[in-house]
């Protein structure tokens, strides 16, 4: 799976979209501290007309499942606290996030 995001899509403009990259470079550095299974956003797997398109979707509410694509998500509780207060707290990130049990 990609975690960083490429040149080309650091010029988007909604900023928690510009953070999953950074989010998920910095998951992808300290994998240590995960242990459970963590899934970066589909997001990131997409081509950039698609990406484009789920943007654009999410930004005008049209579908609630719009916000899924741009998921990371921890097996662990624990380790999507870790993950913001790293992430979020500590570098300012604005990203979507969840565990699922």
């Amino acid at each position: 799976m990609k975690w960083c995001m490429e040149e080309h899509q650091e010029d988007i403009k909604c900023k928690f979209v510009r953070d999953i990259g950074p989010a998920g470079c910095w998951i992808q550095s300290h994998r240590e501290l995960f242990c459970g299974e963590v899934t970066g956003p589909a997001f990131l797997q997409m081509d950039s007309k698609t990406q484009l398109h789920v943007i654009k979707d999410y930004l005008e509410g049209e579908s609630d499942e719009a916000r899924d694509v741009f998921l990371f998500i921890f097996e662990y509780p624990e380790e999507l606290d870790t993950f913001i207060s790293n992430c979020l707290d500590e570098q300012g990130l604005k990203v979507h996030a969840m565990f699922c049990e």
